[in-house]
Parts: C-alpha cells; sequence; structure tokens
C-alpha cells in the first residue's frame, strides 16, 4: 500500500510547543486532548491498511517539521513485510534503505531503538545512503520503533525537508505519538486475524458440506478426506477448502495448486498485517 499524494483534511493538530511536554498547563492540556483524539481514531479503523493510512496522514499533520512520513511493517522475528508512505518520495527514500543495507529505519530495527538523524547529509553512520536521501529530498529523519509488550510492529519514519528540523519537542512528542501508532497496529492485527479464523472455519464449514452432500460421508470422514488432500497436494487447509467450496471439485481429482478464484467470483483482498 502506498499513498500517492498527501491529500489534506481537518485533523487534531497540536499547538507549537518548543519544550514539549514540559510547557504551561494549558499547552500540556491541549497536547493531552490532542492524543487522546489521536489516540480514538487510530483505534477506529477497520483494518490494518487504514490504520495505516490515518497513521501517516496525522504523523505529517501533527507532528512539527514533519514533511512525509511511512511505516515499515514486520512480521514476528523482525522480517520486514510492508512499506507504506505518503508519497512516492518516501517509498523511494525507503526502498534505497533496504537495498542499500543501511539508514535509521535499517539501525532501528537492528538495534530495537529509536534513532534521530538530525542531517543526512554529515551524518558519518549511513555514508552511502545519506548523500542519496538528501539528492532524493530528504535532510533530517526520525525513526520510532513501533513497541507493544507482546512484539515489534515496524517503524514509524519522519522525514523533514530542513536539517535539524525533527529534534526537541517533535522527538518527545513522536515518541507519544509512536507509541499510539503501535498499539493501534496491535490491535488492528488482532482483528484481522481474527477476521481471517472466522472465515477460514466458514470455508472449512462450506467445503465439508460439499463433500458431505456430493459423497455421502460424514464430518468426520469429509474433514479427514480435507485433512490429507492438504497434506499430500502440500497446500493450506483454508486455501483446499476455499476451492472445494467455490468449485466443487473433490480434492481427488485435483492435481497441482487450486486456483483460488474461480470464474464470476470477486477477488478477494488480503489484508497486509
Amino acid at each position: 500500500m502506498s499513498l500517492s499524494s498527501r491529500r489534506e483534511q481537518p485533523r487534531p493538530s497540536l499547538p507549537t510547543a518548543p519544550r514539549g511536554l514540559r510547557t504551561a498547563g494549558d499547552t500540556a492540556t491541549a497536547v493531552a486532548r490532542a492524543f487522546a483524539e489521536i489516540a480514538l481514531t487510530f483505534y477506529a479503523q477497520p483494518t490494518v491498511e487504514a490504520t495505516v493510512d490515518t497513521i501517516l496522514r496525522h504523523a505529517v499533520t501533527v507532528l512539527d517539521g514533519c514533511d512525509r512520513a511511512g511505516i515499515w511493517l514486520a512480521r514476528r522475528g523482525g522480517r520486514i513485510q510492508t512499506r507504506a508512505g505518503t508519497d512516492d518520495t518516501v517509498l523511494h527514500l525507503d526502498e534505497l534503505q533496504y537495498l542499500l543495507g543501511e539508514g535509521p529505519s535499517v539501525d532501528a530495527i537492528r538495534q530495537r531503538r529509536n534513532l534521530v538523524a538530525p542531517d543526512l547529509a554529515s551524518d558519518p553512520r549511513w555514508p552511502r545512503y545519506g548523500p542519496e536521501a538528501v539528492a532524493g529530498g530528504a535532510r533530517a529523519m526520525l525513526s520510532f520503533c513501533l513497541f507493544t509488550e507482546q512484539r515489534m510492529h515496524g517503524v514509524l519514519n519522519l522525514y523533514a525537508d530542513r536539517a535539524h528540523a525533527l529534534g526537541g519537542a517533535t522527538e518527545r512528542l513522536g515518541q507519544v505519538f509512536a507509541s499510539h501508532a503501535a498499539i493501534a497496529l496491535a490491535a488492528a492485527r488482532d482483528r484481522d486475524q481474527l477476521r481471517q479464523a472466522i472465515h477460514g472455519r466458514q470455508v472449512i464449514g462450506e467445503a465439508l458440506g460439499v463433500l458431505k452432500e456430493r459423497e455421502g460421508l460424514t464430518s468426520e470422514q469429509a474433514f479427514e478426506v480435507l485433512r490429507k488432500a492438504s497434506q499430500d497436494l502440500n497446500i493450506k487447509l483454508r486455501e483446499l477448502a476455499a476451492h472445494v467450496a467455490y468449485t466443487g471439485e473433490h480434492p481427488a481429482e485435483m492435481t497441482g495448486t487450486p486456483s483460488l478464484q474461480p470464474p464470476g467470483r470477486p477477488a478477494r483482498s488480503s489484508p497486509i498485517g
């Protein structure tokens, strides 16, 4: 998923706070109120993709100095699964890090800690990525690990067109923002997994019904047919059941990998989480 352009919409906005959360009481109250609204907005999104979209749009609106934003989503074990950004520049810069094997995002995942790059033009930590990033339009970066107690969900990357534009209050507020983002992503992933599990059970039930009606089998016998065919054909049970349910084809008649898009049935989109 990528956001090809940034479309400005009304969003909760934080007041300018040079000293972050240490400013006067009314500013701290406004900050707290804004983050409460943001947390509710994040949590209300129906899918992982919608949650990522909302996080990115809020990042460029809420966090001072942030001109672009991107997210790397990680599978369990830390392997990057998906990269998304507010524009093509972000996707290009993220792809450079991935290909070069260096950069703030790469090190944030490797070291499991937040990283700040005040000026990529002179930062010695990334001798190859720094000049490429500057040429691509980014002078400063912040990479926040998206942690919950259970796992690391990825990295939130903030990009600035100006050097030293992402320090101070933005770094402090960004940590709070990233914490809310991580919690929302964890919840969205849990919901997506639950939906997949429910759908899988429904599809398996439909496939069992097909085999029971066609072959006169009991539920136990029909499930054993699916289980054995899944092992013999090296196909996930849910995918095999979907094929049987959609086509009515008996597993014994199948050769090779089944098509999961039968004629006349629209494609099903898979969540990115």
